[in-house]
């Protein structure tokens, strides 16, 4: 009980001060415990950041695999799927994508997030690659990029334009832009005719 409160007033002041700026005593007084009781389940902020990143990470690739679930077999349909939940949870999760924002220029989310955090990725981008994979056999993408390139195109261009949202204030809705970027990517590597 007390270790999801922890998390979620974290996400929050993470997200508000940036990771620098935060005090652990911020996050106690936000989760509405003592600062001790806060130290009894976390060390450190890095601490903190960490498990907040597990939890964020659980829930993304769920999110991710139940869409997948029930998305329907064409490829470009099941990319757009994928993509606009990736962005639906970014929407959701503001606080945490510009926390993960202000690490991106520097190595400090590999130091943090350590082995699991890049394990994560790399499952990520694989599930885009996978459909690419199936793309490549029914004929519908074009062999000669091979499915983690076109993946890594792809995820990229996610990066990108949450990157962008989340630098304009990320005022506008971002899940709809799913089917444009797919699009725009897939005019480029549709098989050929």
């Amino acid at each position: 009980m007390f270790r999801r409160a922890i998390l979620d007033a974290a996400e929050h002041v993470f997200g508000t001060h940036g990771f620098a700026e935060a005090k652990m005593a911020d996050i106690a007084k936000r989760a509405g415990i003592a600062a001790g009781t806060l130290y009894k389940h976390f060390a450190s902020k890095e601490d903190i950041f960490r498990e907040m990143l597990e939890r964020t990470s659980d829930e993304f690739e769920q999110a991710l695999l139940e869409q997948l679930a029930g998305a329907p077999r064409d490829c470009a349909e099941r990319l757009v799927v994928l993509v606009r939940a990736v962005l639906t949870h970014c929407e959701q999760r503001r606080a945490t994508f510009n926390l993960l924002l202000e690490f991106s220029a520097t190595d400090s989310l590999r130091r943090l997030g350590g082995p699991t955090a890049e394990k994560r990725y790399q499952r990520y981008v694989a599930l885009f690659a996978e459909q690419f994979d199936e793309g490549v056999r029914t004929g519908a993408i074009r062999d000669d990029l091979t499915s983690a390139e076109l993946a890594q195109l792809l995820t990229g261009g996610v990066n990108g334009l949450i990157h962008a949202w989340l630098m304009q204030g990320a005022k506008t809705e971002l899940a709809g832009r799913a089917a444009l970027l797919v699009d725009a990517l897939l005019r480029g590597v549709g098989a050929r005719k």
